[in-house]
């Protein structure tokens, strides 16, 4: 029986293997292409009055990601998330950033670097559910490339199936 993590490699195998699509002009009307999109469809108020799992960060970073792995553009990346965003979402996508550049050999930008996108301290964006996990172990399954950025998430949570 396979593991959880060659199950993932098996599907970032097929994302890898799939080609990206020539992205149209203009881009398909519900396309989000950029963090400035994704920020525009964002509604933190919603999310904070939400009994649920933040609908809103997740239907627009799900929206961004579909994207994303359909057409694998560098240029998707060039900008920085806007400051309309907490420093703390900032952070998470630079370090989605780099995982997604890594995983489609696309240029990683040089923004993902700023200093400023290092949170002061361990910021779990899965706290909510993944607290029932101790400590160590949800450090252990953290990807590197989201550590680098004081963001405690895996790299599986990024894959579109």
């Amino acid at each position: 029986m396979p593991d959880r993590t060659s199950i993932d490699e098996q599907i970032w195998a097929m994302h890898r293997a799939t080609p990206p699509r020539p992205l149209p002009s203009p881009p398909p009307r519900y396309s989000i292409i950029n963090y400035e999109q994704l920020a525009e469809i964002y509604d933190p108020e919603a999310d904070a009055q939400s009994d649920l799992l933040e609908p809103s960060w997740q239907h627009a970073l799900s929206s961004f990601l579909t994207t994303c792995f359909t057409y694998k553009q560098p240029s998707f990346f060039e900008k920085r998330p806007p400051a309309s965003l907490a420093i703390e979402r900032q952070a998470y996508l630079a370090g989605a950033t780099e995982v997604l550049c890594a995983r489609f050999d696309l240029p990683v930008p040089a923004w993902v670097h700023d200093p400023d996108l290092v949170l002061p301290q361990l910021w779990d964006p899965n706290e909510r559910i993944m607290c029932v996990f101790p400590m160590d172990h949800r450090l252990a399954r953290a990807h590197p490339l989201f550590l680098r950025h004081n963001v405690l998430d895996e790299e599986r949570n990024l894959i579109c199936v």
